[in-house]
């Protein structure tokens, strides 16, 4: 793999994308009936929420100095940008539960406030666990907690997603942004947190 396409590979499956991804997924997989507008009203609060609003808080840290790049390749640089996603996360989790529509959009966002949170500590010893893999292994970790739930078989699903770790841990290896150990610890997070934490919750 080369260094360009790697780069290509990075920026077309930024972490960014997967809630929306996620969300798309559990309108078309889920048996569950929504109407059009509450399929549109979800999709809009999470591409605002995890799109429209962290692009324009990078964007005005990186005017203000406060990071290098978009990509901040640095720990210490992670540090202010993953509590503002991880406050985001838990407002979002907050919001899809206040809204009783399903809760299990709720369940996804605030397992993912608790990876992030998890990976904002390990920041503090200098450690990078890949938030690619880890944001993939959060879809992942979700449609296993679904598949337990509804009863579904994903198992298609399920081997897309390797094989999507698979190519994305390839190129963040190329562009020597994470050790092997990082990219792996990242996408186990993932899916342990979102598998995890919403059968606890329910238990509770």
């Amino acid at each position: 793999m080369t260094s360009a396409l790697a780069k290509y590979i990075s920026a077309f499956f930024h972490p960014i994308i997967y809630p929306t991804l996620s969300v798309l997924l559990y309108f078309v997989t889920i048996p569950k009936y929504f109407s059009i507008q509450i399929r549109l009203s979800i999709l809009i609060i999470t591409f605002v929420g995890t799109v429209v609003i962290p692009v324009f808080l990078l964007a005005l840290l990186k005017y203000n100095g406060l990071i290098d790049s978009y990509s901040i390749p640095k720990a210490v640089g992670r540090r202010f940008p993953f509590l503002i996603i991880i406050i985001i996360a838990l407002l979002m989790g907050r919001l899809f539960f206040r809204m009783q529509v399903t809760a299990d959009f709720g369940y996804y966002f605030v397992s993912g406030a608790l990876a992030l949170s998890i990976c904002y500590i390990f920041l503090w010893w200098g450690v990078k666990l890949s938030v690619h893999t880890m944001s993939l292994g959060s879809v992942l970790g979700f449609f296993m907690f679904l598949s337990v739930y509804y009863q579904l078989n994903f198992l298609l699903l399920f081997a897309l997603f390797f094989l999507m770790f698979g190519v994305i841990a390839r190129a963040r290896l190329v562009l020597k942004a994470h050790t092997i150990s990082e990219l792996l610890w990242g996408f186990f997070l993932g899916t342990t947190t979102q598998l995890l934490l919403p059968l606890l919750l329910q238990k509770i």
